[in-house]
């Protein structure tokens, strides 16, 4: 199985679960793959430095990883947390958060935004999360996010009482695996290792900006699946070559 993009952000609780538990946040990943992931070297972090979360244990096949903010009673004890992590807490006017793998390479980020592009708070005890709508599609797109419907939840807050208006561990309230939005690959994109441009995630948007392009390793091989579309955009214009190294093209290039 090649896969560039093996584990993702698929729900993030940044604005506590309620009022009164004001550091109650909590951060959902989940593995897209048919095998156990050893996350250890990974870190999850915010782009100005805070939060960084180095990662610790492996996320199982098709499984989430719950990371609970300062203890485990952030999610009730029914829910268990993958991991604790201390430090800073999410910024509530907004943060880009990126998934690393050891080697320090993207593996995910949210979309680039000046606030949220989901969650909410309805009341004191409502605070919904915001969740990704399918995990096989760009994290960066805000498309592919949305707020908790409030309808399927799961858990409760510290109190044992309190509903948490998301759902840790458990399938988004906001999934839809038909959701067919564009992969955006940044200018900022290093492919390390094998990979498949499916078509299940076409068209790809390629982005070159000011001498920056989308890159691949010296001897990595890139598949593009038959019907898929790539297309290159630029600020102004884009350096011939600045991708492709080793190229298998099935597909169309538009």
């Amino acid at each position: 199985e090649i896969s560039q993009y093996p584990v993702v952000i698929n729900e993030i609780a940044w604005m506590r679960t309620a009022s009164k538990y004001s550091s109650d946040e909590w951060i959902e990943l989940y593995n897209k793959t048919n095998r156990d992931i050893d996350l250890s070297g990974w870190t999850l972090r915010a782009i100005d430095g805070s939060p960084s979360i180095p990662l610790a244990t492996t996320v199982p096949a098709h499984g989430f990883y719950l990371l609970e903010k300062t203890d485990d009673n952030t999610v009730f004890d029914d829910i268990a947390a993958s991991q604790i992590y201390k430090g800073d807490l999410l910024n509530n006017g907004g943060e880009i958060l990126e998934l690393r793998n050891a080697s320090g390479w993207l593996i995910d980020a949210t979309p680039s935004s000046n606030s949220w592009v989901a969650g909410e708070k309805i009341s004191p005890n409502n605070y919904r999360t915001m969740e990704r709508v399918n995990p096989y599609r760009d994290g960066a797109n805000p498309d592919n996010w949305a707020t908790n419907n409030g309808v399927i939840i799961k858990g409760l807050a510290a109190d044992g009482t309190t509903p948490i208006y998301g759902t840790p561990k458990a399938q988004n309230s906001q999934y839809d695996p038909t959701l067919a939005i564009s992969t955006i690959i940044s200018d900022k994109t290093v492919i390390a290792s094998d990979t498949i441009w499916s078509l299940s995630r076409s068209p790809y948007i390629l982005e070159s900006n000011a001498g920056a392009y989308p890159r691949l390793e010296v001897g990595v091989t890139l598949i593009i699946e038959p019907g898929v579309a790539v297309k290159p955009i630029s600020y102004p214009s884009p350096h011939p070559n600045s991708l492709l190294k080793k190229l298998i093209i099935k597909g169309t290039l538009l």
